[in-house]
């Protein structure tokens, strides 16, 4: 392969182009809130495609889902790990 050939691969659900580069903001996540802790970061391996349930919820890095397509999880506190 060349050095700093585009790749993609699938695992799960997930489709990730490993090479590419994104700035993480709040603009841009899929999260219903104004700040992110990682604002400004930038990172190497973008998500393209999600699926949930069997449907896409993310198509070319754009949430294509519903609102309530999500379901909340109740965990304990720490998650018993500490």
């Amino acid at each position: 392969s060349q050095k700093g050939a585009e790749k993609t691969f699938i695992q799960g659900r997930v489709k990730y182009t490993l090479n590419a580069e994104e700035t993480l903001s709040a603009a841009t996540h899929h999260m219903n809130v104004d700040y992110s802790a990682y604002e400004g970061m930038r990172v190497r391996g973008v998500t393209e495609t999600v699926l949930s349930r069997g449907r896409v919820i993310i198509e070319n890095g754009k949430y294509t889902g519903n609102p309530g397509d999500g379901e909340f999880l109740k965990r304990s506190t720490f998650s018993g790990h500490y």
